[in-house]
């Protein structure tokens, strides 16, 4: 039997499916569900489907990540991937629990390696 493993984007629908091919290039088996907002995500956390052991989340989920984090089981990492975000930001959704937050590259190499630096970091994959 496989282990399930979901890793839960944040973001606009665009963002969302350029982070799933790129999770498609280094981690095939992974489960990649994406939601637009931190209530979607934490509804579908309450919904039993694959633990989601990584969230990713996008530029508006950053910076409204304080509301939300509280929410989340200590076991799931999260991390952000947008561009410009702004020093004052960034220092709150750390402060709030984001584990780290990877500049988004407009190039699509870097971009998917910045992917694949994501999911060793947070999943070990």
């Amino acid at each position: 039997m496989t282990r399930e493993m979901a890793v839960l984007v944040i973001d606009d629908e665009h963002e969302a499916s350029l982070v799933a091919s790129a999770i498609a290039l280094h981690a095939p088996r992974l489960v990649v569900r994406t939601v637009l907002d931190w209530r979607a995500a934490l509804a579908d956390l309450a919904e039993g489907k694959p633990s989601a052991r990584l969230i990713i989340a996008g530029a508006r989920a950053i910076a409204n990540a304080e509301n939300a984090l509280p929410f989340l089981r200590d076991e799931i990492s999260v991390v952000g991937l947008a561009p410009d975000i702004s020093a004052a930001v960034r220092e709150r959704a750390v402060a709030a629990g984001i584990r780290a937050i990877y500049d988004r590259p407009t190039n699509w190499e870097k971009y998917a390696e910045t992917v694949r630096v994501i999911l060793r970091d947070g999943l070990g994959a």
